[in-house]
């Protein structure tokens, strides 16, 4: 028996599509940039369409490259670390060293050495 699709098998296609709502940014951006294209369409020059538009010349054309169908691409990304550096456990040696810094400030790390070796 065969069993049949209780909606329109298209429904099925449409609802695994994402969709965000549009970021404030990334449509100030995208208005940016179709307003510098167009200013370039019209013969100006990408300095002076860029002074039109109100954003640094080199910003829009970084802008107009990441620009695609979705308003996504225009939002800024975290700058954060992918890869952040992991804390280490202090040994009982990395303990009497700072101890013994924080005693003697004027000792340096050969002094200190040493005395450890002892």
């Amino acid at each position: 028996m065969q069993q049949e699709y209780l909606l329109n098998p298209i429904y099925y296609k449409i609802k695994k599509v994402r969709v965000s709502r549009p970021n404030e940014e990334a449509l100030k951006r995208f208005d940016a940039v179709q307003r510098f294209e167009r200013a370039l369409s019209k013969g100006l020059s990408a300095a002076d369409a860029a002074k039109v538009v109100g954003v640094p010349r080199s910003t829009l054309y970084k802008w107009r490259k990441k620009k695609t169908m979705r308003l996504d691409s225009l939002c800024s990304k975290s700058r954060r670390p992918k890869r952040m550096r992991k804390g280490r456990n202090l040994s009982m040696v990395a303990i009497r060293i700072e101890q013994l810094r924080g005693e003697y400030p004027r000792w340096g790390k050969r002094k200190i050495t040493k005395l450890l070796k002892r």
